[in-house]
Protein backbone atom coordinates (compact mmCIF):
# COMPACT_ATOMS: atom_id res chain seq x y z
CA UNK A 1 0.00 0.00 0.00
CA UNK A 2 1.53 3.31 -1.03
CA UNK A 3 1.52 6.58 0.89
CA UNK A 4 -1.15 8.10 -1.36
CA UNK A 5 -3.70 5.37 -0.69
CA UNK A 6 -3.00 5.52 3.06
CA UNK A 7 -3.70 9.24 2.97
CA UNK A 8 -6.93 8.68 1.04
CA UNK A 9 -8.07 6.08 3.59
CA UNK A 10 -7.29 8.40 6.50
CA UNK A 11 -9.21 11.29 4.96
CA UNK A 12 -12.16 9.05 4.08
CA UNK A 13 -12.29 7.78 7.66
CA UNK A 14 -12.32 11.37 8.97
CA UNK A 15 -14.92 12.43 6.41
CA UNK A 16 -12.56 14.89 4.70
CA UNK A 17 -12.62 15.33 0.93
CA UNK A 18 -9.25 15.45 -0.83
CA UNK A 19 -8.75 17.71 -3.81
CA UNK A 20 -8.10 15.69 -6.93
CA UNK A 21 -5.35 16.66 -9.31
CA UNK A 22 -4.87 20.37 -9.40
CA UNK A 23 -2.14 22.36 -11.04
CA UNK A 24 -0.76 24.26 -8.07
CA UNK A 25 2.75 24.36 -9.50
CA UNK A 26 1.63 26.07 -12.70
CA UNK A 27 -0.36 28.58 -10.64
CA UNK A 28 2.57 29.17 -8.26
CA UNK A 29 5.04 30.05 -11.03
CA UNK A 30 3.86 33.40 -12.35
CA UNK A 31 7.17 34.67 -13.77
CA UNK A 32 9.28 31.72 -14.92
CA UNK A 33 13.02 32.31 -14.73
CA UNK A 34 12.86 35.37 -12.50
CA UNK A 35 14.55 33.68 -9.52
CA UNK A 36 17.27 32.27 -11.77
CA UNK A 37 17.83 35.76 -13.21
CA UNK A 38 18.17 37.20 -9.70
CA UNK A 39 20.70 34.50 -8.83
CA UNK A 40 22.73 35.20 -11.97
CA UNK A 41 22.73 38.94 -11.23
CA UNK A 42 24.08 38.10 -7.78
CA UNK A 43 26.78 35.94 -9.42
CA UNK A 44 25.56 32.75 -7.77
CA UNK A 45 23.94 29.47 -8.68
CA UNK A 46 20.23 29.10 -8.04
CA UNK A 47 20.75 26.74 -5.11
CA UNK A 48 23.42 28.92 -3.49
CA UNK A 49 21.26 32.03 -3.87
CA UNK A 50 18.28 30.13 -2.46
CA UNK A 51 20.24 29.20 0.66
CA UNK A 52 21.52 32.78 1.06
CA UNK A 53 17.99 34.20 0.81
CA UNK A 54 16.51 31.70 3.26
CA UNK A 55 19.34 32.30 5.74
CA UNK A 56 18.87 36.11 5.59
CA UNK A 57 15.15 36.62 4.99
CA UNK A 58 15.13 40.12 6.46
CA UNK A 59 17.62 41.35 3.83
CA UNK A 60 15.44 40.33 0.86
CA UNK A 61 11.96 41.27 -0.30
CA UNK A 62 9.00 39.07 0.50
CA UNK A 63 8.70 38.11 -3.16
CA UNK A 64 12.29 36.90 -3.27
CA UNK A 65 11.81 34.87 -0.08
CA UNK A 66 8.66 33.26 -1.53
CA UNK A 67 10.54 32.44 -4.73
CA UNK A 68 13.35 30.88 -2.69
CA UNK A 69 10.84 28.75 -0.77
CA UNK A 70 9.25 27.64 -4.04
CA UNK A 71 12.68 26.81 -5.48
CA UNK A 72 13.39 24.69 -2.40
CA UNK A 73 10.06 22.86 -2.77
CA UNK A 74 10.57 22.23 -6.47
CA UNK A 75 14.12 20.97 -5.93
CA UNK A 76 12.78 18.38 -3.48
CA UNK A 77 10.22 17.21 -6.02
CA UNK A 78 12.90 16.74 -8.67
CA UNK A 79 14.76 14.08 -6.63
Amino acid sequence: MNNSSLKEMYYAKKGIQMKKGGKWIQKAIQKPGSFTAQAKRAGMSTSAFREKVLANKEKFSGTTVRRANLAKTLSKMKK
